[in-house]
């Protein structure tokens, strides 16, 4: 899931995807009904972005009491700041998790990472149909 980020302009962005992982990359999605929505809020100020991502998704889940399908809905937040730097590594994650170091002249940003991430910790550890 890539986003376009040298022609964003200043000011704040809301953008809604349809997102798909690959269940080979990510042997945990399989269970995840594809495509799933992605909203996002983007506000760009000078060299920096601050991204919000929503992630709305359903799942087909087997309960762990009585053995039968239900699906599970997962909605989970996720928020990242960008920082645009003439001299950054591509993708280069500063001290602070939250925080991305991007090249300036970088075009695009892949979500995939984020996404996956928190579409993972929405899934509840005791899977239950009531």
């Amino acid at each position: 899931m890539q986003i376009d980020i040298r022609e964003l302009s200043e000011g704040h962005h809301s953008l809604t995807l349809s997102g798909r992982l690959d269940a080979e990359d990510y042997p945990w999605v399989a269970d995840v009904e594809q495509p799933f929505e992605v909203v996002l809020t983007m506000s760009r100020f000078a060299k920096n972005i601050n991204l919000q991502v929503q992630i709305n998704a359903t799942a087909v889940m087997v309960c762990d009491r009585c053995l039968e399908p239900f699906r599970q809905k997962i909605s989970e937040a996720a928020s990242r700041y960008i920082e645009l730097h003439p001299s950054a590594m591509s993708s280069e994650l500063s001290s602070e998790d939250d925080v991305i170091q991007l090249r300036a002249d970088q075009r695009e940003f892949d979500l995939t990472a984020i996404v996956a991430e928190h579409l993972q910790l929405g899934i509840p550890f005791k899977l239950l149909c009531s």
